[in-house]
Formats: C-alpha cells, sequence, structure tokens
C-alpha cells in the first residue's frame, strides 16, 4: 500500500504542468457550459414573458390596492419563467407583496409584512 502511495505522489510531480493544465481546462469548460446553459434559460424565460410589467402591476393593484413601492424581476429556473415581486403599501399602510407570473399573469405568493398568506390565513 505503502508503494502504491509512494508512485501516486511521484507520478503526481513529475506531471504537475500537465495535471494544472487538464484541471484549468476542466475548469474552464464547466465554466463556459454554466454560461450557455444560464443564457439558454433566460432566453427562453424572454420568449415565455406573455404579460408586460405594467399589465403584471394592474393585476397586482386589482388583488392588492395601494400604493406600489418597489419591484423586483426574478429568473424562475423551475418554469424558466420571469415572476415580477410588488412591494405595495395598502390602506390601512401595511406592507404587502404580491409575486406574478410573467408566463401566466397568476398569483404565485402573497406576504403580508414579510409573513406567507399561506402560512398564516387571515
Amino acid at each position: 500500500m505503502k508503494d502504491i502511495l509512494n508512485k501516486t505522489i511521484e507520478t503526481i510531480k513529475n506531471n504537475k504542468k500537465k495535471i494544472k493544465k487538464v484541471t484549468l481546462i476542466a475548469v474552464a469548460i464547466v465554466i463556459i457550459g454554466s454560461g450557455i446553459v444560464a443564457g439558454t434559460i433566460y432566453s427562453y424565460a424572454r420568449s415565455n414573458i406573455n404579460y408586460s410589467e405594467k399589465q403584471l402591476e394592474e393585476i397586482a393593484i386589482k388583488k392588492i390596492p395601494g400604493e406600489v413601492i418597489n419591484v423586483k424581476k426574478e429568473l424562475e429556473f423551475e418554469d424558466a419563467t420571469f415572476e415580477y415581486t410588488f412591494q405595495i403599501k395598502d390602506k390601512e399602510n401595511i406592507l404587502q407583496e404580491i409575486t406574478v407570473s410573467s408566463k401566466s399573469g397568476a398569483i404565485t405568493d402573497i406576504e403580508i409584512n414579510g409573513h406567507d398568506l399561506d402560512d398564516n390565513p387571515m
């Protein structure tokens, strides 16, 4: 067993440059491949946009009347779609968040004061 370990260490020492080169090439391939996959998902998600941000805001305001304070656009990798999260200050001055799908126009999440509506039914 000790002989095998010593031979392996010797082989690594003798082939250090080759090992570094192969490792760098492998890392580069992984990075480039990841970029290609992410770019493909992003492009597909852009083609899935059926509702504009303004239309999604109207959907959100119909559900939660109030003033839009902030909007976040996020890529949802599972469905390859964009989701918009609108922070809305309602008439009682309570901050609510509503997330709407740009593909379907469906409301996918509602939070009131940071609490998911599904977790704490009102």
